[in-house]
């Protein structure tokens, strides 16, 4: 909910942060999404039993796409800080005009 949040809250307002904000727009709502299928995978780990081998082998596959969603959610949130940071740079180094105050 925050990440969809956050989203609407970046939109671009201003030219000078444009294309930054739309990044990090789109990357907390690709953080919400593969967040929220890795918290349904683990649901679905921990709610299945293993009757048999069929059973033991959709459960091996759900804690593989489970593993993956996270390392997947990591990496985005990195670039989201990355992304950031990047921004706060090029904003901190743009000389401000005195007609602009």
């Amino acid at each position: 909910v925050g990440s969809v949040y956050m989203h609407f809250l970046l939109q671009p307002q201003n030219s000078v942060s444009v294309e930054y904000s739309r990044w990090i727009a789109i990357l907390y709502l690709v953080s919400a999404g593969t967040f929220s299928i890795a918290a349904l995978l683990s649901w679905h780990i921990a709610a299945t039993s293993v009757m048999n081998r069929a059973d033991k082998k959709r459960k091996q596959i759900s804690v593989i796409l489970f593993i993956f969603a996270m390392e997947l959610t990591i990496v985005v949130l990195v670039s989201i800080f990355v992304t950031s940071v990047v921004m706060l740079v090029s904003f901190t180094q743009k000389s401000i005009s005195d007609k602009e105050w």
